[in-house]
């Protein structure tokens, strides 16, 4: 015995097999969370890809603020210039002191496109001349516009 070594371990063949028997497991495991992690990607991708084209068609404009300082109201008159249909999310009328009028209409608000929209304010003590006016401004998913001109009415 002496001069021989004997070495222990596995067989090539047995290797070989459990190599084999590891592939097959572990391969599904990982097809499986790739394609997942591909196809929520491409959903995210697709996603915005469509929301990024649908803002680009879309526009908002303020056609005119009206002020009735004699009933405390104001109006104020929003057009859907895009080339699609809109959503307003939200309409503010600011006085000179940044506070907002309190907002008459519920939202959301669709507006067709070429459409109008129409929102009322009540003004009580926050505005109570066209001096007092600030801004307004209407928002939606895509658009935000802001009104600095002079009220009508005014």
């Amino acid at each position: 015995m002496s001069g021989s070594s004997h070495k222990k371990g596995i067989s090539p063949i047995l290797a070989a097999v459990l190599m084999v028997a590891i592939a097959v497991t572990v391969v599904p495991i990982f097809a499986g969370w790739f394609n997942t992690l591909i196809g929520s990607t491409t959903k995210t991708v697709e996603n915005k890809t469509d929301e990024t084209v649908r803002c680009n068609a879309a526009s908002l404009s303020i056609e005119d603020v009206y002020l009735d300082n004699a009933n405390s109201r104001a109006r104020m008159i929003v057009r859907n210039s895009g080339y699609t249909n809109e959503q307003v999310r939200s309409a503010v009328v600011y006085s000179n002191t940044g506070t907002p009028a309190t907002n008459l209409t519920e939202f959301p608000v669709n507006v067709t496109r070429g459409g109008y929209a129409y929102f009322n304010f009540d003004t009580s003590s926050l505005i109570p001349a066209c001096a007092n006016f600030s801004f307004a401004i209407v928002g939606s998913a895509c658009d935000s516009v802001r009104f600095d001109g002079v009220p009508k009415g005014c």
